[in-house]
């Protein structure tokens, strides 16, 4: 095939050849990691602000959080959690994988 005749070995390319492309892939490596932390602060703010819907506030509020704990995050820990009960494995499965997930990574 066509492509597979522009594949060529780092050790039959030149030391320059090499440096270059390594190069390039350390730039690309870094635009990655920039995009995906912006992402993740950009996720992360969504779910530490309060929750908006005032049926599903009503909800958390009557199961015992506080005011301050009607964020997001809580507010899909609590859906979940509600799911499981009315018997969804799935639910079950991410409630009871999140919970023996490691917090501190």
């Amino acid at each position: 095939m066509a492509n597979e005749r522009n594949l060529i070995p780092n050790n039959n390319r030149s030391p320059s050849e090499v440096r270059e492309n390594g190069r390039k892939g350390g730039k690309k490596s870094g635009q990655v990691r920039a995009e995906r932390k912006k992402f993740n602060e950009l996720f992360n703010n969504y779910l530490d602000k309060q929750i908006t819907n005032e049926q599903i506030k009503g909800q958390m509020l009557q199961f015992g959080f506080t005011d301050k704990e009607c964020t997001n995050k809580n507010a899909m820990v609590f859906a979940q959690y509600k799911e499981a009960l009315k018997g969804s494995t799935q639910a079950f499965v991410a409630v009871r994988d999140t919970i023996r997930r490691k917090t501190s990574r």
